[in-house]
This record gives C-alpha cells, structure tokens and sequence, in this order.
C-alpha cells in the first residue's frame, strides 16, 4: 500500500469485465482448436487425441497469423 500511495498521479485504474474472452489470447487459440483444428478431424484412438492436440498447438504456435 505504501507504494501504490508513492506513486501519485502515476497509476491509474483500469476496470476490466470478469470474463472478456475476446481480450485473453489463450482463449483465441482454444476457440481456435475446437471450432477450426481438432473438430474436424475424426478420432481413430482415443489416446490419439493427446497427440493430436499437442501436433495442432504446434501448427498454431507457428502460424504468425493467428
């Protein structure tokens, strides 16, 4: 609290909603993976879905795009 009191004139507040999906980049690439990547592929094994997402986070992580 001392700092926050220090530092007047040089913060300021910020009120964000509870849940603003459209601002979290997590939630872009989650949103991502069920509608577009992972949905559309059949699963043959169900161990294979571990496989399958973590092959799908690493397209997305290097397609600059998204």
């Amino acid at each position: 609290m001392q700092y926050v009191s220090s530092q007047v004139g040089k913060l300021e507040m910020v009120f964000l909603s509870p849940y603003s999906p459209d601002l979290n980049p997590d939630e872009l690439v989650w949103n991502h993976m069920r509608n577009i990547v992972t949905s559309k592929k059949p699963l043959i094994k169900v161990k294979a879905l571990l496989s399958r997402v973590n092959t799908d986070l690493q397209s997305i992580k290097k397609n600059r795009n998204l």
